[in-house]
């Protein structure tokens, strides 16, 4: 499982990448997804990470209508039963650690794919 939550942030500047979004959201980079095949005007990217709904709507009101050079992006949650791609692109390292909640950099942490193992692992009423 790659995310609990996820943000998809559209409006994006053409051309900018994860690194600079990594930066501006003040999260690590392999939580951010920006695919390869976009045209058009509606350049988006994926936010990944969020341990729970809170979390991802905390994200949302922060960053949602954002000024990005001559334009706001705009932020929003997708429902994690949703068709639409929530996860890092393949070729994306995946995170061996634990990285700082953008939407709350003091308090909650974002939750990695080992991570995941390891909390099911440690709940006795997982079906994993």
């Amino acid at each position: 499982m790659a995310t609990l939550y996820c943000i998809k942030v559209t409006q994006l500047p053409k051309g900018i990448n994860s690194e600079k979004l990594a930066a501006m959201f003040m999260m690590p980079q392999h939580n951010i997804n920006i695919p390869n095949n976009q045209e058009g005007p509606n350049y988006y990217a994926w936010v990944n990470g969020f341990l729970n709904e809170s979390s991802a709507t905390q994200f949302v009101k922060k960053w949602n209508h954002f000024k990005i050079g001559s334009g706001k992006i705009t932020c929003k949650m997708v429902n994690k039963n949703s068709k639409e791609q929530c996860s890092r692109h393949p070729s994306m390292p995946r995170a061996s650690g634990n990285g700082a909640d953008p939407s709350n950099r003091e308090n909650q942490t974002f939750i990695s794919s080992t991570d995941s193992k390891r909390q099911r692992s440690l709940d006795p009423t997982s079906k994993s």
